[in-house]
């Protein structure tokens, strides 16, 4: 349960922040936070200790590549991968019981790399832009509910913790699913919402549903996330913020359906598409568990949702009103999120934590940073 507690602490934080809409490519990823100067800069000996930390997490991690044992399923996707290569269709042509997007872009990659003995080495290491991507998400993430050194520690934090670490390592599904997640997470906090970020990030929900079904089970924590906060800021609840809210959530799901929709087209040309749903689908639903039933598991969700929204009370709402709305956002989704995992999802491994570890780093970094600060100033003082 070390994972629900952790993910229950978080330092509020006094930055004052404002949001200056910038014109570059990634506008529709996040805004430019300008920090008022309670921020200071971060000293360049702390900017090089970073870059120590950074070259020997890098170091063993490219050694765990080469080193780390192979999981079962890494061949098992591997193979799936290499059906593509052959010019076979999956679901048709042989079974597997994921979503498809990861193999077929995997594809190139493994006919690139050509079929040898240690293929997964290599496989492994074509990760690696994931695993950065992630990392600089959550860098970002941090930064505009934060400020630049909580982006910086928050990153390398999260790319050394080991329950993040290892299993990113390993050639799986969830290790495209995660940061396409946390790429949609950046979207929805990194700026006002529009009609176009809402179509932006649910792009990203589609396409991370398009990499594992398990999205699902993130957009309800998402989902819950969002009503927890209209809950806790009334403000949100005026009829023109409900407007708003409305138009947002339409473009959302417009965007969400593009990938899916393309890849079902896809399907059905092949003469797929019905195996595609019984693979995917039907395949992986546990009999009896689609009834929904008032149990103690159940129950003890629901009070533990109530506690952590009030804990996000406690925390934000004296927060400037955007900055406290996000924070909320990224705490309850993440918390709501570990609790579904604890209490209801059926059968739970340690790479269904991937998409909320790194999550959980970024809103313990600052009170990490805060111990260290208040015990160098008593070093200081004495």
């Amino acid at each position: 349960m070390h994972r629900i507690a952790s993910a229950f602490l978080i330092c509020g934080g006094n930055n004052a922040i404002a949001i200056v809409p910038t014109h570059r490519l990634m506008t529709e990823v996040e805004e430019r936070p300008v920090r008022v100067s309670l921020t200071p800069t971060i000293p360049m000996r702390e900017k090089l200790l970073a870059c120590v930390v950074v070259f020997i997490g890098l170091a063993i991690r490219l050694v765990y590549i080469h080193r780390f044992r192979f999981d079962s399923d890494e061949p098992q996707h591997l193979h799936v991968v290499w059906g593509w290569t052959q010019g076979m269709v999956a679901y048709r042509d042989f079974f597997d019981n994921h979503t498809p997007l990861f193999h077929i872009l995997y594809a190139p990659v493994l006919k690139f790399f050509g079929e040898r003995a240690d293929i997964l080495v290599p496989m492994r290491l074509a990760l690696l832009p994931l695993y950065f991507l992630s990392l600089w998400c959550v860098h970002r993430m941090a930064t505009v509910l934060f400020d630049k050194r909580t982006g910086l520690w928050a990153a390398i934090f999260a790319g050394i913790y080991p329950y993040y670490f290892f299993p990113s390592i390993e050639f799986r599904t969830d290790n495209l699913w995660a940061p396409v997640w946390l790429l949609a997470l950046l979207v929805i906090v990194g700026g006002r919402m529009t009609g176009r970020r809402a179509f932006l990030a649910g792009v990203l929900v589609g396409t991370a549903f398009a990499v594992s079904m398990k999205t699902s089970a993130l957009l309800l924590a998402l989902g819950m996330a969002a009503f927890g906060v209209m809950i806790l800021f009334p403000g949100m609840r005026s009829a023109a913020g409900l407007r708003r809210l409305a138009a947002c959530v339409a473009a959302a799901l417009a965007g969400a359906l593009l990938v899916p929709a393309a890849l079902c087209f896809y399907f059905s040309k092949q003469g797929a598409l019905h195996a595609l749903y019984y693979c995917v689908i039907e395949h992986n639903v546990i009999p009896g568990e689609t009834k929904f039933r008032i149990s103690p598991p159940v129950i003890a969700f629901f009070i533990l949702v109530t506690g952590v929204l009030l804990l996000a009370k406690r925390l934000f709402v004296r927060l400037p009103h955007r900055l406290a709305t996000r924070r909320a956002l990224i705490f309850l989704a993440t918390g709501i999120y570990i609790l579904i995992l604890r209490l209801l999802w059926p059968d739970v491994t340690s790479q269904d934590y991937l998409p909320c570890d790194p999550l959980m780093v970024l809103l313990l970094t600052p009170l990490l940073l805060d111990g260290c600060r208040r015990i160098a100033e008593r070093r200081a003082n004495n």
